[in-house]
């Protein structure tokens, strides 16, 4: 599989060429650019075509994500942080224990999170 980066009107979009594709088809992903899968022959000018067809389209599901994104902010995994466990939101509790493994559990209001000592999230 041949792959390449076009500059386009739409920025950065990665081209996954492959022997034997029949269809040019858009793959999006959030946080990643835009990838286009198509068949070897398929010319850059036909590609960025494909686009700007798919223009709407493309610029619907990329304000999507990015309202996904603002609503359900990345979570950091520090003390204190706030997470939806059971349908209530619960409060992380960092601890260190000697056991080699990770372990969580929700304990009243609180999530408890042991870690192997010397190893944090």
């Amino acid at each position: 599989m041949d792959v390449e980066t076009l500059e386009t009107e739409l920025g950065l979009v990665n081209v996954k060429r492959r022997k034997g594709r029949r269809r040019l088809s858009i793959v999006l992903r959030p946080l990643l650019p835009i990838e286009v899968r198509s068949n070897l022959r398929t010319s850059n000018q036909q590609i960025a075509e494909f686009l700007l067809q798919k223009r709407d389209w493309i610029e619907k599901n990329q304000n999507r994500f990015q309202a996904i994104k603002e609503a359900y902010p990345e979570k950091r995994f520090e003390e204190d942080e706030i997470f939806p466990i059971l349908g209530k939101p619960r409060q992380l509790k960092l601890i260190q224990s000697s056991d080699q493994k990770w372990h969580a559990w929700v304990q009243g209001e609180r999530i408890i999170l042991s870690s192997p000592v010397g190893k944090r999230t």
